[in-house]
């Protein structure tokens, strides 16, 4: 039996298959599931890629589209460029939710295969819940492209966990349709067995292995196969980061394929789940760190090792969660190098290089963290893929620059092998650089006597000192690294309060597709063709954003215009016209564009009856740059000033590029980055150009050290640490600024990403929504108005007034971070203090980290979830006066919290950290014990016991009225 060696530890894989279990098809096929309505094509769905994805698609073509369609999700000429792409994998198809197509939320996949007519590509469709029998199964075995073993359909359970739910849907089946399937059944381990395996030491007890394989062994008496699924659950906490269990899934899948190897199932199926990762954390709350490609390395090699017979990989193209198999900006061709190389060996076929592969550079992949924050380990991962080529062995010299190109660290050579796959991870505490906002990495290859440097291109990785919601990975193999083009890259401030102008000149080596401008990462400008129209604003012309969202489902009527002003509208000609309009968590709106020199005399005219009927002169959406309006039952209207790229343009296609834009950076000291996507899909960054100046003063600051595995103190520049204030501004309507930057604003009864001005859209807070949009929704159904009213007060002061009916205010991930100690203040005059009342909550789908804060029989309480999802509770016992101000202020050291009201401190209250997810916080409410009374002088510093500094002409005490 032929075995690799893979360099990974002291890991074995057998290619083909365990010696306990053979397979039962002649070779392990491999497909993906797919989402299939995440276009490449920009003319449809895809134009929201840049406005809240962390990661976006390498191949996105305006040419991909067919004349005179304009349906939503993929075109035909953009699955076949899929289709050729996956071909490029090894992979032998998809899977996907049959239901999906009929229901007409994706393209017809079906039918796009039909035309296409690759060879040996197939497809396995899903069974849903929902799954129609006489709509659905008969286009399945109609079609040419459904796998088939023995002359029957592959059907694999989904929606459908438990034995006797299959047991009746496949007795409704073989009623209608005899014996034409094969269902597969999936399960998903129990995490209570897995806690228990690394409790018993790596193994499982004789307890639960038994109800392990009497699992397995019940789904087989009634199914044709059957594997693990949710893989990207199945991670560990180790140091602090959230990475894939190998070890509890290494032992569960040896485990399967013994129980599978048992005489009466050895005509059964065994189907294996690998993953990329899962690092969106505001998705439905779980994180799983890609930790470069090892995480698809690791769920891969089990499976491949037990001898799977098909091996699914979830998913293609779902960039809202970052499991993205598909070639992606911040992912390169990794995953397709990676797969290429595995399958390739595991079919005893390597692959050959991919066209345009330079073969003096190594087929080596850098991948590095998007974005870290202070305690996080500063990670590479350098993984060699050895070409099925002759080749070489050579060295790797990592080092790490500043942004004037001071050597900060130089790793030892690293020494790679020409013949097997060899991974080195060299990391360091990022703490290291707490000065520091930018690292640039540079690679010294020495190969047969040459040496070669690279530096220029490469992602620069970002510093944040606090807090961070970006656990995207950047993966950048060395071969898809753009030859160096001629670059003139500057941003000059304007005479414009915090707007800069960028000016670009690019003469590149090879036609580019895009030529982009980061902040912090995500894209804000994407040079156009120069015929095209700019839905951006330009030197002549202005350009805004009129949207619209609600936090609950309702119907509205109203019209939006733009008067003294010839105005173009994007979609709707002369004028935004709502009747019976869906409103709901999905933003909708449109864009409209108007001559600069009228900037002076146009108006919005803006006319919801019983929602907002205003005047908005639009020198005050210029002043102001997004003005956030409110009406009723969550109704939210955005006036904003087109800063950011909402819109894929058409691909340049041409080396030479020139092009001069204006923005606002999203905080005082962004990083500012060209970025060059080429045809070919190799990419080239410059180096960031850091806005604002870094403070001489410093501040302390305590984070989680995940070298030490315990909370530190380090030192950073004095205008890093976040000092938030939140008080009402009328003038921005719902939104509530901060000075530290747009990505802290908050907003009062509404979606935080409105206030930082990204498109929003999609659900489990990935909008923004301060908690799940489904409770929310069941919770606010009723409310009339969610807005907290801001009331002027004797001293001053403006105060928050809460209703007790669910009015409350939201802060962006990050305000509360999970990740370092803060300090939250501020003087609430409750009416009552007996009934439980809930004052700040971090929770979306699932816990954030700062759980609640909530009164109860006179006294404050709080919960803190940390990242092993330990649950702390306290009471603080110290009175709160109902009907007079009270001071409060909440600090947490990562050890523990210590609560102050009015003077009296609380002791310790332990709480391990670091804290579980970050989500939005949300202030006045949550479920249905909703706070009644005022709030003011609302501040969070990203320090623990930050000192109290009271705005409020006279500071509130305990008893005054």
């Amino acid at each position: 039996m032929k075995r690799l060696l893979l360099f990974l530890g002291s890991l074995t894989l057998a290619v083909h298959g365990a010696n306990w279990r053979p397979r039962v098809l002649p070779r392990t096929m491999f497909f993906t599931q797919a989402q299939l309505k995440y276009t490449l094509n920009p003319n449809c769905n895809g134009t929201v890629y840049y406005s809240h994805w962390t990661d976006w698609p390498l191949f996105i073509d305006s040419a991909l589209k067919e004349a005179d369609r304009t349906y939503r999700g993929l075109q035909y000429p953009d699955y076949v460029r899929m289709q050729e792409v996956m071909r490029q994998y090894g992979l032998d198809g998809i899977v996907y939710w049959q239901y999906f197509i009929r229901n007409k939320t994706r393209s017809d996949i079906v039918e796009f295969s039909a035309r296409s007519k690759v060879p040996g590509f197939y497809h396995i469709p899903q069974l849903c819940g929902d799954f129609d029998l006489d709509k659905d199964a008969p286009p399945i075995l109609a079609s040419p492209q459904t796998l088939r073993i023995n002359g029957k359909a592959v059907i694999q359970c989904y929606g459908i966990r438990t034995d006797q739910a299959l047991r009746e849907a496949r007795e409704k089946f073989r009623e209608k349709y005899a014996d034409q399937f094969l269902f597969i059944m999936r399960k998903a381990p129990s995490p209570s067995i897995r806690k228990r395996f690394h409790v018993y030491g790596g193994k499982f007890s004789r307890e639960d292995r038994q109800e392990l394989e009497n699992e397995i062994r019940a789904s087989l008496q009634i199914a044709d196969g059957f594997g693990w699924w949710n893989i990207p659950t199945i991670c560990e906490v180790n140091k602090g980061r959230r990475i894939f269990d190998v070890q509890f899934y290494r032992a569960l899948m040896n485990l399967t394929g013994k129980v599978m190897a048992e005489p009466q199932f050895k005509e059964k199926l065994l189907v294996a789940e690998a993953a990329v990762g899962h690092e969106n954390a505001s998705r439905v709350g779980q994180i799983m760190s890609s930790a470069g490609t090892r995480g698809l390395r690791d769920t891969l090699i089990p499976a491949l090792e037990n001898g799977a017979d098909i091996v699914t990989i979830p998913e293609w193209d779902e960039q809202n969660e970052n499991t993205s198999l598909r070639p992606t900006v911040f992912n390169g061709t990794s995953h397709l190098r990676l797969m290429r190389h595995i399958i390739g060996l595991s079919r005893g076929e390597p692959f050959p290089r991919l066209p345009g592969d330079d073969p003096r550079r190594p087929n080596l992949i850098l991948s590095t963290r998007k974005v870290v924050s202070l305690g996080e380990l500063l990670e590479f991962e350098l993984l060699n893929l050895p070409d099925a080529e002759e080749s070489a062995p050579f060295t790797v010299q990592l080092n790490l620059r500043d942004i004037n190109g001071k050597l900060l660290h130089a790793f030892p050579p690293f020494r790679f092998d020409d013949k097997a796959m060899q991974e080195h991870r060299p990391v360091l505490p990022s703490e290291m650089f707490a000065a520091e906002r930018v690292l640039l990495p540079e690679l010294v290859i020495t190969r047969n006597g040459q040496t070669a440097r690279y530096a220029e291109g490469l992602w620069a990785v970002q510093v944040l000192p606090t807090w961070n919601s970006d656990y995207k990975w950047v993966k950048q193999p060395l071969r898809d690294l753009m030859d160096t083009p001629e670059v003139r890259f500057t941003a000059v401030r304007t005479q414009e309060p915090n707007m800069l102008r960028a000016e670009a000149a690019i003469r590149a080596r090879e036609p580019l597709s895009f030529a982009e401008v980061l902040d912090c990462g995500d894209c804000i400008f994407s040079a156009g063709a120069p015929d095209e129209t700019s839905w951006r604003e330009t030197d002549s012309h202005l350009v805004f954003r009129v949207g619209t969202q609600s936090l609950t489902v309702q119907n509205l009527t109203g019209t939006v215009t733009l008067e003294n002003t010839s105005a173009q509208w994007k979609g709707q000609p002369g004028r935004l016209d709502y009747r019976n309009y869906h409103t709901s968590l999905w933003h909708r709106g449109d864009w409209v564009r108007m001559p600069r020199k009228d900037m002076e005399q146009a108006v919005f005219n803006i006319n919801f009856p019983g929602h907002i009927v205003r005047r908005v002169p639009v020198r005050e959406v210029m002043d102001r740059h997004n003005i956030v309006l409110g009406g009723k039952k969550g109704f939210n209207l955005t006036l904003t000033r087109q800063l950011r790229q909402y819109f894929h343009p058409r691909n340049l296609r041409r080396n030479a590029v020139d092009f001069t834009m204006e923005f606002s950076p999203d905080l005082h000291n962004s990083a500012i980055q060209l970025q060059l996507v080429a045809q070919s899909g190799r990419i080239w960054r410059s180096k960031p150009i850091l806005t604002g100046r870094a403070s001489t003063e410093t501040a302390r600051i305590t984070v989680y050290s995940e070298t030490e595995e315990k909370p530190v103190d380090v030192s950073i520049p004095a205008d890093a640490l976040p000092r938030l204030e939140y008080a009402p501004d009328t003038r921005r309507g719902l939104i509530l600024p901060v000075a530290y930057g747009r990505r802290m604003w908050g907003i009062r009864g509404g979606f935080t990403d409105l206030a930082c001005m990204r498109l929003c859209g999609g659900d489990s807070s990935v909008n923004g929504v301060p908690c799940s949009w489904h409770v929310g929704n069941r919770l606010w159904s009723q409310v009339d108005d969610l807005v907290p009213e801001a009331v002027p007060q004797e001293d001053g002061s403006v105060a928050f007034k809460f209703r007790g009916d669910g009015s409350h205010f939201s802060l962006p991930q990050g305000a509360i971070p999970r990740r370092s100690g803060f300090t939250v203040s501020f003087d609430i005059r409750p009416e009552d203090t007996r009934r439980k009342q809930y004052i700040l909550s971090c929770r979306g789908t699932l816990p954030g980290a700062f759980d609640h804060l909530w009164i109860e029989n006179g006294t404050l309480h709080l919960c803190h979830v940390s990242n092993q999802i330990r649950s702390s509770v306290h009471d603080s016992r110290i009175p709160l006066t109902p009907s007079r101000w009270n001071r409060v202020k909440v600090s947490y050291d990562l050890r523990n919290f210590t609560v102050e009201v009015n003077g009296i401190e609380s002791g310790k209250l332990p709480a391990d950290g670091p804290g579980l997810y970050d989500t939005a916080t949300m202030v006045g409410t949550w479920d249905k014990q909703p706070f009644t009374g005022l709030i003011r002088n609302f501040r969070i510093v990203h320090q623990p016991d930050a000192a109290w500094e009271s705005s409020s002409r006279e500071h509130p005490e305990s008893g005054k009225q």
